[in-house]
């Protein structure tokens, strides 16, 4: 018998790629500074304030996170430190630049990712040159 994804399943996978998430209330825009694995993340704020964040069991297996990855995490209001989260949104560039084009995103974070996307440029042209002097050889 075939296995097929259920319907929550689903519409989970499906809002997560085609939704448009802005941060509400009791919710914060993190960066992701590692994983620590048990479906744990260290994450920081805006303040460069580092805490961590859980994976809850319904993404498990369905959104895979990795260092540098912008997320929007709720968090408990009522606890002093304000160090733990919970995932409740991993964000993808389509959704990172409908929140740039609203100004949600903190200076901080928007400088990392400009760094990151050059990083990331410079390393196709050098794949790239590569091919094409492998090419002419």
């Amino acid at each position: 018998k075939k296995k097929t994804m259920g319907k929550g399943r689903r519409f989970l996978q499906n809002s997560t790629l085609n939704d448009l998430p802005v941060p509400g209330e009791n919710e914060k825009l993190l960066r992701v500074v590692s994983t620590t694995g048990n479906n744990t993340l260290v994450v920081e704020d805006e303040n460069q304030k580092v805490g961590q964040c859980r994976i809850p069991k319904r993404f498990r297996n369905l959104i895979f996170v990795k260092k540098g990855d912008l997320i929007i995490a709720s968090y408990d209001p009522s606890e002093l430190k304000q160090e733990y989260y919970e995932l409740s949104h991993a964000l993808l560039d389509t959704q990172i630049r409908n929140l740039r084009s609203q100004n949600l995103i903190p200076a901080i974070f928007d400088r990392k990712l400009a760094e990151e996307e050059k990083r990331k440029e410079n390393e196709n042209e050098n794949k790239n040159k590569n091919k094409e002097s492998a090419e002419e050889s």
